[in-house]
């Protein structure tokens, strides 16, 4: 989210125009708003692998034999 608001924070712009000038396919991130998009599909990348991690985990402590 710092990324998103980078021309407006003062510690990040020295590095968002360190990168604008420096990595030709930084400037598709004209508007500094499409970090906030890609930030939503980490966390919905990250939320389905640890939801699914979750779910094995809980059925392998359901099916252990300790429990029976």
């Amino acid at each position: 989210m710092v990324m998103a608001a980078a021309p407006g924070i003062k510690f990040v712009n020295g590095l968002f125009t360190l990168l604008w000038e420096e990595i030709p396919l930084y400037r598709g991130f004209r508007d500094t708003h499409k970090f906030a998009a890609l930030l939503a599909l980490a966390y919905a990348y990250l939320g389905a692998f640890g939801l699914q991690t979750l779910v094995e985990k809980v059925k392998l402590y359901a099916t252990s034999p300790r429990w029976r």
